[in-house]
Order: C-alpha cells, then sequence, then structure tokens
C-alpha cells in the first residue's frame, strides 16, 4: 500500500511540474517601422525610418531595402535615399531587431514617386498674309485725275505696361542671441533668440553638434516662443573631463508637423532607453537658419 501511494504521489509531482512548465509563455516584444502614412519617397528622394515599440536597449539593429541605400543600416533611426525611377516602384523596407538568439524582422511596402512629365510647348500657327488683289489695266478707259496722297503719319508708340509682381508672404527666420560665436559655455544652458514670420504650425527646434562625431543631438522641445523672442535648455556634451575644451555647434531650425513628431519619438525613445546616441541625418521638414559654434568650459 505504501509502494503504491508513493508511486502515485510521483506521477501527479512530474505532471505538476510539466503542465506548470507549458504555461510559461513569454510575449515577444512589440516593435514596428516608423514612416511617414501613406509612406512614399520622390524618386531620388530623402526620408528617414526608425525603430519604435518595446526591446532591449542593446539589441542589434539591422536596416535592408529592396531599392536604394540606407546611411547608416545598424542604427535604430537612418535616413533612406531612394533611386531615380522613370514610373512609380515599390520598395520593401526590412528591419530586423537582434536580441541574443531571437530575431524579430519587420518589413514596411512604401512606393517611390516617378517625377511628373512636362507636356512639351504647342507652337503658334504662323499668322496668314493677306494677298493683295490684281488691278485690272483698262486700255481706253477715260483718265481720271489723280486726287491728291495724304502723307502717312508716324506711328505712335504705344506705352509699355510693366507686369506687377504679386504680393509674396514675408520669409521665416529665426536666429540664436546667445551664446555668440567664440564663446565659451558650460554643460547646461538656455540657448535664445529672436524669430519672425513663423508658418503657422512649425515649431524652432534646437541641437547641438559636437565636432569630435559630426552627429546631431536634438534637445527637448519645441522652444518656448514670446512676443518675437524664443528660448530652449539645451546639455552641451556630457560631464566627461575630455569634452573640457571642446567644439560645439549650436544649430537652431524649423520644423513642420511632421518633422517635429519624428524627432519628438526620437527624443521619447532615447530617455526610455536612457541613452542618447545622437543621428547623422537631418529629417525632411526641418530648415536650418542659423549656427553658432562655442567651446566647453
Amino acid at each position: 500500500m505504501s509502494k503504491r501511494f508513493t508511486f502515485c504521489l510521483l506521477i501527479i509531482t512530474v505532471c505538476f511540474s510539466f503542465l506548470s512548465g507549458c504555461g510559461k509563455n513569454e510575449s515577444p516584444p512589440v516593435i514596428e517601422i516608423a514612416a511617414s502614412t501613406p509612406c512614399q519617397i520622390n524618386s531620388g528622394g530623402t526620408t528617414s525610418f526608425s525603430v519604435t515599440g518595446s526591446y532591449p536597449a542593446d539589441a542589434e539593429v539591422h536596416w535592408e531595402a529592396s531599392l536604394g541605400t540606407f546611411a547608416n543600416p545598424s542604427a535604430i533611426a537612418s535616413s533612406y535615399t531612394a533611386p531615380q525611377v522613370s514610373e512609380d516602384t515599390d520598395v520593401t523596407i526590412a528591419v530586423n531587431v537582434i536580441d541574443g538568439d531571437n530575431a524579430y524582422p519587420r518589413t514596411l511596402i512604401c512606393k517611390i514617386i516617378a517625377p511628373t512629365l512636362a507636356s512639351p510647348p504647342t507652337p503658334e500657327p504662323a499668322p496668314i498674309e493677306a494677298e493683295e488683289e490684281p488691278v485690272e489695266d483698262t486700255e481706253g478707259s477715260v483718265e481720271q485725275p489723280e486726287e491728291p496722297v495724304a502723307e502717312p503719319e508716324e506711328p505712335t508708340e504705344e506705352p509699355t505696361v510693366e507686369p506687377t509682381e504679386e504680393p509674396t508672404a514675408a520669409n521665416p527666420w529665426v536666429g540664436i542671441s546667445f551664446p555668440t560665436t567664440g564663446g565659451t559655455v558650460g554643460i547646461n544652458i538656455n540657448v535664445q533668440g529672436t524669430y519672425s514670420n513663423l508658418p503657422t504650425g512649425n515649431t524652432i527646434w534646437v541641437a547641438s553638434m559636437p565636432h569630435s562625431n559630426g552627429l546631431y543631438y536634438f534637445q527637448n522641445g519645441p522652444a518656448t516662443l514670446s512676443g518675437g523672442t524664443w528660448r530652449n535648455e539645451a546639455w552641451i556634451g556630457s560631464d566627461a573631463p575630455s569634452e573640457s575644451g571642446q567644439a560645439f555647434d549650436i544649430i537652431v531650425y524649423i520644423a513642420n508637423q511632421s518633422a517635429a513628431t519624428h524627432i519628438s519619438g526620437l527624443l521619447a525613445q532615447w530617455k526610455a532607453a536612457n541613452n542618447y546616441p545622437g543621428i547623422d541625418y537631418i529629417p525632411a521638414g526641418m530648415t536650418e537658419y542659423h549656427r553658432v559654434t562655442v567651446a566647453r568650459q
């Protein structure tokens, strides 16, 4: 009786361990490719793609495309250049996020838009000259006295009307008033400046670029605006002793809504991973207006 009870207890223990192990099911990370919607790129144009979602900060990233090239295939966010095409063409954008022995491939179908060919101008018809009617020579007719012929009047020149240009909207502008080129700054400063004619829906953003690596580090933004002036807190490099005396560019941009959304997404990813790698491109829809060069204290 004791042996039978011990055997049954062993069987129950094994089955319970098996069922407990089968119940564990780790969900794969949620990974997506961030791109504009719809995903369209002009022939020969440049856009950017980035990886979004939940994945380890030390995961490896590999970008590939069926057509065109990536500037930095191993970065979380990289610019992509489309080839020249003569007709609209589909392109497959692929990214593979590798975490140890696990790989998470994702693909996205985009369209490369061919340039529109202009129609040749229609030639104007040549003017038709009026034919002169023949004058009959009537012999034996009574000669009529000639009427005096009036002297032709000299043609008067009509005044030339100069075309007037249609008024255009004033050009936008944004500049940096502090700091100034040649100055020395600490690690944390308030960049300040002025602006005018900022288009509706556009915003002002600041980036720092160390001369040591040439990457762009966008600051938390957009800038705060007040009566033609703006300001934005900025971190110039890190607190590493080696950065003392190093040269940095501080750059100000005007961005449309699409570019601002892209930069905000990158900053959120960097903050979540506590890692600020910088980028080697400027997103489409973002225009540089002014930069100054300073040295770190």
